[in-house]
């Protein structure tokens, strides 16, 4: 079995630039901000909410036929139940 060191994913400076700016998610804080406010688009407001839900953009996809290899047994086992909910055979 033969391994890429290649990165899967690459960007330009540009690019990671940008996808900072459109990331709704991006900014922890702003002066003169309301901590308190619930609904918030700083971060440090939304650590607040009951159930703390990330801003995720993926930019890949995979298909059913895909291999994964994950490190870590917490993780793993997490990337595997998650897999298994979506009928894919793990």
């Amino acid at each position: 079995m033969t391994f890429s060191n290649r990165p899967v994913y690459v960007t330009t400076s540009t690019e990671a630039v940008d996808n900072y700016r459109e990331n709704p998610a991006a900014i922890w804080h702003k002066d003169n901000t309301d901590a308190t406010d619930r609904a918030g688009k700083y971060a440090f407001q939304r650590l607040h909410q009951t159930c703390l839900i990330p801003h995720v953009i993926p930019k890949f996809k995979f298909s059913r036929d895909d291999k994964f290899y994950a490190i870590g047994s917490c993780f793993a086992r997490g990337i595997e139940n998650a897999l298994a909910g979506r009928k894919v055979i793990v």
